[in-house]
């Protein structure tokens, strides 16, 4: 690989785009240079060539450190880590406000100074460091899409924290039990051979009687009968399912 290479596939990443994909028949597909040449400029690049690559890559990790606060942040359980302000080193002292927004529309104001939060890590970037330390929210969040707005000299940014659970709703110490069947093994009466939506149907109806709570099944997305001719549900007519 050469050096404009590893500079372009760098810059690639630190825009979030992937540099290849496995297609149905099992072969990587590699971005070309052309293609990355051509979307980078409409994530923000400023890139023609490859002239213009190490220019390109330090505004963006400048672009990077000098993102103070994450745009979005998960609370597994409504505890948060990692949560973080980034500045320069020299603006430690500095002192920060914020607001907690929760999702019912109760607000928590808060604050405190940026040396006072634990160090979490330094980055170097054009001859300057930039450090990230901790702030704790002063509570823990209930299950939702809660809004943390930050102001630190002037500057006002803000987060979305989503409070996931660990598993899904359900009854504390509940016992539950139901099948999985693909439809197409759910042979009709009928004498056709295959099952379908029917045949699913009335394997709900029937074991809904015996108090089971879930069916599950292969996927029922359109597939496609074509070179290489791998009609598969994992593989629909639509990329984009």
């Amino acid at each position: 690989m050469t050096e404009a290479r590893q500079k372009l596939c760098h810059l690639a990443q630190l825009y979030g785009i992937e540099l290849s994909y496995y297609d149905i028949k099992g072969k990587e597909q590699v971005a070309s240079d052309p293609a990355l040449y051509a979307i980078l400029p409409h994530l923000g690049a400023h890139l023609t060539g490859p002239a213009d690559l190490d220019q390109a890559l330090l505004d963006r990790q400048r672009a990077l450190a000098q993102r103070v606060l994450e745009p979005v942040v998960v609370a597994w359980e409504g505890l948060v880590a990692g949560l973080s302000l980034q500045l320069p080193a020299g603006r430690l002292e500095d002192r920060w406000s914020a607001v907690l927004t929760l999702d019912s529309g109760e607000c928590l104001p808060f604050g405190g100074r940026v040396n006072e939060g634990a160090l979490l890590g330094r980055i170097e970037v054009g001859g300057e460091t930039y450090e990230r330390r901790e702030i704790r929210l002063p509570r823990l969040l209930p299950l939702g899409y809660h809004r943390l707005d930050v102001e630190i000299g002037g500057v006002s940014q803000h987060a979305l924290i989503i409070s996931a659970p660990t598993r899904a709703y359900g009854e504390a110490n509940a016992r539950r039990f139901g099948v999985f069947a693909p439809a197409y093994a759910l042979w009709p009466k009928d004498g056709t051979g295959i099952g379908g939506f029917g045949a699913l149907l009335r394997l709900v109806t029937e074991l809904r009687k015996y108090g089971a709570q879930v069916v599950g099944t292969l996927p029922l997305m359109t597939a496609f009968l074509d070179h290489p001719f791998e009609p598969s549900p994992y593989a629909p007519v639509s990329r984009l399912y």
